[in-house]
């Protein structure tokens, strides 16, 4: 289970990374008009997945569940 935990945190922190990529990527290609708002949800979506990427890793190396 600690290798499973360790697995799902290092997927959701490179989600959070390909996330903000793409949305640093996509502003050189499109309209600004509406960008803020698409960056502000893509910031909040990979801060989020970032937070639960540590998490889990973190928990798998004190030792899964209790």
């Amino acid at each position: 289970m600690d290798e499973r935990f360790k697995e799902i945190g290092r997927y959701m922190l490179d989600v959070s990374k390909y996330v903000v990529t793409t949305v640093l990527i996509s502003s050189f290609f499109s309209d600004r008009s509406s960008m803020g708002l698409y960056a502000l949800a893509a910031l909040f979506l990979a801060g989020m997945l970032l937070v639960w990427g540590i998490w889990f890793v973190g928990n798998a190396k004190k030792g899964g569940e209790k």
